[in-house]
């Protein structure tokens, strides 16, 4: 968590560790941007988290609202990516092979650390159960208020991504070497001119805070299939609400 790299990296210790940041928002270069090792910082998971996050972040829309009178930046979406990210660094394997690697893409975001699953992806999926590989690991952060212990990480990470009506994540395994990848598109499930079409009808703070993402699946639907957006909407919202 805090160690320094000639310690971490020691032969007794764990000579194969290695994190690594890789922004690719253009597809002429090989990457935008990077955060690995390179003798300037001491790479150990605190520092990363803390080079890496804000990074991250800037990838996400970040609207403008206000809870009382405070300004909230923060949108379910966040706290999924930060979910995301903290799972892919207490789960890792440190002994595995090709280290931890995260890459920002301008419509995904793909999340990939050493070792296997230590529950089905059944169990994943469903939820409530919590087998951490790294319990220090999980506590420390927890204890800085990033990542919980409560088994209800991935289903956080859905709902966060189902909150911006994005497709929904998708996790692999691959052996040989044994590794874990998250992918997290933002690419949405609803076309943005049906999108926009439902918030001028309805209003911005309708859509985005008062439907359900199933109940805004039926709009679009009716106003995709419907012909003329404003009849048909019309007529699923009498039928929904």
């Amino acid at each position: 968590m805090f160690g320094r790299e000639d310690a971490l990296r020691d032969a007794e210790a764990l000579p194969g560790y290695f994190v690594d940041y890789r922004e690719k928002l253009d597809s002429f270069v090989r990457w935008t941007d990077r955060v690995c090792p390179d003798g300037t910082w001491e790479p150990n998971l605190f520092q990363f988290y803390q080079r890496v996050w804000p990074k991250l972040a800037a990838g996400l829309p970040q609207p403008f609202r206000l809870e009382g009178a405070e300004r909230r930046d923060e949108t379910p979406a966040h706290e999924a990516l930060r979910e995301a990210f903290i799972n892919a660094l207490i789960h890792a394997d440190f002994h595995g092979v090709g280290g931890i690697v995260i890459e920002r893409y301008p419509d995904r975001f793909t999340l990939e650390n050493p070792g296997f699953l230590l529950i089905s992806l059944e169990q994943y999926h469903r939820g409530g159960v919590s087998e951490c590989r790294n319990k220090a690991l999980q506590k420390m952060f927890a204890l800085i208020g990033r990542g919980e212990q409560a088994g209800s990480g991935a289903d956080k990470i859905r709902t966060g991504w189902r909150h911006h009506h994005w497709r929904a994540p998708k996790l692999d395994c691959y052996d040989q070497p044994s590794r874990v990848q998250l992918v997290l598109p933002m690419v949405s499930l609803i076309p943005e001119a049906t999108l926009s079409a439902l918030k001028e009808l309805f209003g911005v703070d309708f859509i985005e805070h008062h439907v359900t993402p199933s109940e805004l699946q039926a709009l679009a639907t009716a106003s995709l299939e419907g012909g003329r957006c404003q009849g048909s909407c019309r007529i699923s919202y009498a039928a929904l609400f």
